[in-house]
């Protein structure tokens, strides 16, 4: 039985059952029948209805579309989050607020938490539904394009599991020829996904630009490149200011990949990348480039970029900090991991 530590919708840590099934055989019966009608839910948010986002399934999505607060000349960023997460996640949540802060556009943020609650959060099962989960939201999608939407003015953004969803969801779209601008994966979910065909997992042919974000390689998430352009904070592995015992089984470091995708987005707050050669050992030969990590990335910039960060936030390091940051941010780090001990 292979074990590990998750951040659950309550935002506390839970063991979890990562005992791998057999695609192929018995064990890739559906234990329980979706209702992705019901199950997924599409919540859509604009400056003027921040506090009041509007609710709409799989059957009316496509009425979206006519919602006067919905602007299909602005570009449109679809949220998903990962295993065991919701709408109220801090993936979702911090990505929303700043989005919505400093850049005027259409958000529609996908809870698929209902789906794995049916499966009893078996990860297994929870990670196969990451399939029917993306045709729905490229189904969604594909009936705003229908109303206006342009797929150049659409990204989409995944973390975890999610990221796998959002690549199910490109590739549904590219398949009727409505391929969307971008898919951003934040440190797409390893597990269950590692030796499968590229046609069930994030890809890098699932947009006209794909790029990711690994802050858990090797682990939670994957360590090898499986995109247009792949970032690799602090080289990919273990993030500065997740000591060990805050690190267990990477949980923290899984999560830094979105809170460095969130304060990308703010004004100033860039994270430069340096282009490397990847290996299994590692990065090599890094040199400077003009790539950012996070919402500023440029596609015409693609391979294998080295990044680093500062070890709490503001996570860029492009900000100026006062003397005392480095002690500081080590006595918060201390606390946090007293805090998950305990709690």
């Amino acid at each position: 039985m292979k074990m590990a530590i998750m951040m659950d919708v309550n935002n506390e840590l839970t063991v979890v059952d990562m005992k791998p099934v057999n695609r192929s055989g018995v064990d890739n019966r559906r234990r329980i029948t979706l209702d992705l009608s019901n199950d997924v839910g599409f919540y859509f948010y604009s400056r003027k209805n921040m506090e009041y986002p509007v609710l709409y399934r799989s059957t009316n999505i496509s009425d979206l579309a006519n919602n006067e607060l919905f602007n299909t000349t602005k570009n449109t960023i679809v949220l998903v989050h990962g295993y065991l997460n919701n709408l109220t996640s801090p993936m979702i949540q911090l990505n929303l607020k700043a989005l919505l802060k400093y850049r005027d556009l259409n958000v529609i943020a996908v809870d698929w938490y209902q789906v794995m609650a049916k499966q009893d959060n078996v990860y297994a099962w929870c990670a196969e539904d990451t399939f029917p989960v993306g045709v729905a939201v490229g189904q969604a999608v594909s009936g705003l394009i229908r109303g206006g939407l342009k797929p150049s003015m659409a990204h989409f953004v995944g973390h975890s599991l999610g990221a796998h969803v959002v690549g199910v969801a490109g590739k549904f779209l590219k398949g009727l020829n409505q391929t969307i601008a971008r898919i951003t994966g934040l440190d797409p979910a390893k597990i269950e996904f590692e030796d499968i065909s590229v046609g069930l997992r994030i890809n890098a042919a699932d947009a006209e630009y794909v790029d990711c974000i690994h802050s858990c390689g090797g682990y939670l998430g994957f360590d090898r490149p499986i995109c247009q352009t792949d970032f690799y904070p602090n080289g990919g592995l273990m993030q500065p200011g997740c000591s060990f015992l805050g690190d267990i089984c990477c949980v923290c470091s899984h999560g830094r990949s979105y809170h460095y995708f969130a304060e990308s987005i703010k004004p100033k707050h860039i994270f430069p990348a340096a282009k490397c050669l990847w290996t299994s050992d590692g990065l090599l030969g890094c040199t400077d480039s003009p790539q950012m990590m996070g919402y500023p990335a440029k596609s015409e910039f693609k391979g294998a970029f080295y990044v680093k960060t500062m070890s709490d936030y503001p996570f860029s390091p492009a900000i100026e900090r006062p003397p005392e940051y480095g002690w500081w941010s080590q006595l918060q780090a201390w606390l946090l991991s007293i805090r998950l001990i305990i709690s």
